[in-house]
């Protein structure tokens, strides 16, 4: 279903009996990385996630519940997506790149979600439903629990957030099925010292799986430091997290529809927030010039930086070469680094903020 809540991409859910599936759909050209940090994870197409693999784009991503057997939905996925032309161009025809990440529920001594489980929760993706995007115990949430190293089975399920960095915006979908305790800021966090003996037989049902979708423009391995940003939210939300009991993975999606700094290295600009006011082009940092706003005034031409020479602004007229100023020259501002990956490391911590709100959402969604 198209909903502002996922930026351009489409998300829409099926829902079976204690089980189901999930499919995130972005738009054409998204470029996507992720991480696993759990030690029991059921994922598809993860390799190609890595960002020295040759593939960068992603067509779709399911989450389901099923564990391994639940992976079989993204089968669905792939071979509708193919029908309509969508993937990865060959020349026997398009293969698309469908990222599957599965949880461990109840459906694995049942019937675990298949591929026309995909195929329902794709269509109902693309369907032009006008109903508000459903959270809690639905799709890959369904047979969600948490709180298990405790021996309890507390209801989890699909949250949903948003956050902003300047013009960019986060998404984070979440299906959360922790092995530990969903918190808050304002609940004290049980003491691992207090559970001496694990209770070991739910210990292998778990997992956390998520999605974070931006519109920046991104690198793949953009993408991989926001995958990891994802799981610095769950160790926000979740206590403990990242078990060996959990099969916890994040894929970061990025549209590319909005150029922003964190992703642009030619265009974009830099926060004011982060040089005391005006917002200064990043054509300006490329130039090798110095912003007017940080000199009083004229802008210095990167020639006269570059040559070693001091402006004749700051010399009262006459250019003095660098050989009279003891040796040194001045160097050109560095578009690559600096001030873009500020606004990157920004957009890594708005998205770990967004991931633990999206996680304890889904608690909440009950």
């Amino acid at each position: 279903m198209p909903s502002p809540a996922f930026l351009s991409a489409r998300a829409g859910h099926w829902t079976g009996d204690g089980t189901g599936v999930t499919v995130i759909l972005p738009p054409p050209g998204t470029v996507g990385s992720g991480e696993v940090r759990g030690g029991a994870p059921a994922t598809r197409e993860f390799d190609l996630l890595d960002p020295v693999r040759l593939v960068d784009r992603v067509d779709a991503v399911v989450l389901s519940g099923g564990s391994a057997f639940g992976l079989a939905a993204a089968d669905g996925v792939a071979r509708l997506l193919r029908e309509r032309g969508d993937g990865f161009p060959t020349p026997l025809g398009p293969v698309p790149v469908v990222v599957g990440m599965s949880l461990f529920d109840g459906s694995v001594a049942t019937t675990p979600p298949g591929a026309s489980s995909g195929e329902a929760a794709l269509l109902d993706a693309l369907s032009d439903s006008a109903e508000p995007f459903p959270t809690g115990r639905v799709g890959a949430g369904t047979g969600a629990h948490t709180g298990k190293w405790r021996s309890r089975t507390d209801p989890g399920g699909v949250g949903i957030a948003y956050g902003r960095v300047g013009p960019a915006s986060v998404v984070v979908i979440v299906a959360v099925n922790a092995w530990g305790d969903v918190i808050t800021q304002a609940e004290p966090t049980v003491s691992a010292a207090d559970m001496l003996t694990p209770d070991v037989p739910f210990g292998r049902g778990n997992t956390t799986i998520a999605v974070v979708l931006t519109d920046a423009r991104l690198s793949k391995s953009d993408c991989f430091l926001l995958a990891q940003s994802g799981h610095t939210g769950f160790a926000r939300a979740i206590h403990p997290a990242h078990s060996r009991y959990d099969g916890d993975a994040v894929v970061a999606l990025a549209t590319g529809e909005l150029p922003t700094p964190a992703a642009d290295k030619g265009g974009g600009t830099v926060p004011a927030s982060e040089r005391g006011g005006a917002r200064v082009p990043a054509s300006e940092l490329g130039s090798g010039s110095v912003p007017a706003s940080e000199r009083g005034g004229a802008r210095v031409p990167a020639s006269e930086l570059g040559s070693g020479s001091v402006p004749t602004s700051e010399q009262g007229g006459a250019k003095v070469p660098a050989s009279k100023q003891g040796g040194g020259t001045a160097p050109a501002p560095n578009p690559g680094s600096g001030a873009v990956q500020v606004d990157l490391d920004l957009l890594r911590a708005v998205t770990a903020e967004v991931t633990a709100d999206a996680i304890r959402s889904a608690v909440r969604s009950d």
